[in-house]
């Protein structure tokens, strides 16, 4: 059954949520708002858009959920997902875990494997985006609702971006 919402926005690697906060205000960094009118023509709106963010570092988990507290009216519906990655097969078959460093989290990264004997290392839940469109996005939204995505997630989208591609999901859906 699908939903009210006439787009989907999906932001891969929400950090601290400032993306999240620029397109609630109608206001996304230059290259989304290029893409936005591509999809949607001038009139796109956050109001008429439903809206996913996945993060893993749970250093912004608190942080996040206070965001959706705080803006989830000004989109049809709103929901951040911490401490969760996307990934592609690769990232899949190696957990991925999180590796902490600096005083501020600034620099965390991602990898396959933490360092022998690390005490920074944070295991993180991984989604396949591919399956995630399929089994979750298409059932809520129809398969014909554009999708629009905001990626970072440090050195993955390779990974992401192939499986993608070759699953056959963006011949079935509003990619």
């Amino acid at each position: 059954h699908a939903s009210a919402c006439n787009m989907v926005y999906l932001d891969i690697g929400s950090n601290i949520g400032d993306s999240l906060a620029s397109f609630s205000k109608s206001q996304p960094e230059l290259r989304l708002a290029e893409t936005l009118q591509v999809a949607m023509g001038i009139n796109w709106s956050p109001a008429k858009t439903c809206v996913y963010g996945f993060e893993p570092n749970p250093r912004w988990t608190k942080r996040l959920q206070e965001f959706r507290a705080r803006v989830a009216a000004r989109f049809s519906s709103l929901a951040i997902f911490t401490e969760t990655a996307i990934g592609g097969p690769e990232q899949l078959a190696h957990p991925l875990w999180l590796l902490h460093s600096g005083a501020r989290g600034v620099g965390s990264m991602l990898t396959s494997a933490p360092p022998p004997g690390a005490k920074n290392a944070t295991p993180i839940k991984t989604l396949s985006l591919v399956e995630w469109l399929g089994d979750v996005c298409a059932q809520r939204h129809g398969w014909r609702t554009p999708v629009v995505m905001r990626m970072d997630v440090e050195g993955t989208e390779y990974d992401i971006l192939s499986d993608l591609a070759t699953s056959g999901l963006g011949r079935r859906m509003e990619l």
